[in-house]
């Protein structure tokens, strides 16, 4: 990937004191950029120092007074409730592009509403763009270009390797909430884990169950227009239990002590990790299409699509607005060290 006319560019990197603001930054640097750490602590600058890099410390709501001289602004900096709309708010004034790692369907809402303003700011706005939506969206995407005129849509996420304090939150803090899934181009009531699914990727059997609070579930329709789309993910069985109301003693225990687990998966688990994804259509005279995706560690592979993402903005292949990954990025996932793409129509 040729990065030149990204290195012409000015990222900025908010939360860049967490997990995946470290990862992300440090893959940066590695490929020779120089991007902007903020945040809203000191351990930002200290970070900062480490590197040689620029650091701004400020509150979200003061953002826009820090991104005038900003073209990209990553935002890693959970929870998305907080800092998600005052950032893009700050962006669309400045005319910045706005890329975050959200992962819930409520979290690509607040984007969507802001779509005609980002329009008119000539800017993008990505939410979503981390391992847990944007692969799916993308194996998706690519699977549907196989069969244009397929009506169903299914994406199936899996990860192998640890987990961050951040991730663990997220997941348990909703577990057990209803949600959604797309069926004839409405909105149907979901619970989660109430579908399961099986299939083989690579060669290696998986099994999933569906997530009503997926962004997935608004990004891959909203991007190419299928009538139908269910979201399932890999799951340990603690977290399918808690998804049906159960273990709740667990899920509190857990909540109010995450701070006693490391803040994510060490050098060890990383190196280790991989990912597995599978994305299948089909039509309704029966015929099929998939793509499946093998790639590196979760946060691993989370911090190479923000990377592309931002390389392909610069190229400008892709709307303006609210956008989905799948939208900006098509076969050159396979341009991501480790990632391998195969798909075909059944």
């Amino acid at each position: 990937m040729d990065l030149s006319a990204l290195a012409n560019k000015k990222i900025l990197i908010y939360g860049a004191n967490g997990y995946t603001g470290r990862l992300t930054t440090r893959l940066f640097r590695a490929r020779g950029l120089r991007p902007i750490l903020a945040g809203r602590s000191n351990a930002v600058r200290q970070f900062a120092g480490i590197l040689g890099l620029e650091a701004r410390i400020f509150n979200v709501e003061e953002a826009a007074d820090h991104l005038r001289d900003i073209d990209f602004l990553i935002n890693t900096a959970g929870p998305f409730a907080a800092t998600q709309g005052p950032l893009m708010d700050a962006c669309i004034e400045s005319k910045t592009h706005y890329v975050d790692v959200s992962g819930k369907k409520k979290e690509v809402e607040r984007a969507l509403e802001r779509h005609e303003r980002a329009l008119e700011a000539q800017i993008v706005l990505i939410p979503a763009a981390g391992f847990g939506v944007a692969p799916p969206d993308i194996a998706a995407h690519l699977a549907l270009q196989q069969l244009p005129d397929a009506s169903h849509a299914l994406a199936l996420a899996a990860t192998f390797g640890g987990v961050s304090r951040g991730t663990l939150y997220s997941v348990l803090s909703e577990v057990d909430q209803g949600g959604v899934q797309w069926v004839n181009r409405e909105w149907a009531i979901a619970q989660p884990a109430q579908d399961r699914l099986e299939r083989s990727v690579f060669g290696q059997t998986v099994q999933g169950v569906n997530n009503p609070l997926r962004a997935d579930l608004l990004t891959v329709p909203h991007g190419t227009g299928v009538a139908n789309y269910q979201s399932y993910m890999k799951l340990p069985g603690f977290a399918i239990s808690m998804m049906h109301g159960k273990l709740k003693w667990l899920r509190r225990f857990l909540l109010k002590r995450l701070h006693w687990l490391p803040e994510g998966p060490s050098k060890k688990q990383m190196k280790k990790g991989y990912t597995l994804v599978y994305a299948e259509v089909s039509s309704q005279d029966g015929q099929k299409a998939v793509a499946e995706l093998k790639g590196p560690e979760a946060y691993v592979f989370t911090a190479e699509c923000l990377l592309l993402l931002c390389h392909q903005i610069v190229k400008g292949e892709g709307p303006l607005g609210f956008a989905t990954p799948g939208q900006w990025i098509g076969e050159e996932i396979k341009s991501i060290e480790g990632v391998t793409l195969q798909t075909k129509i059944l």
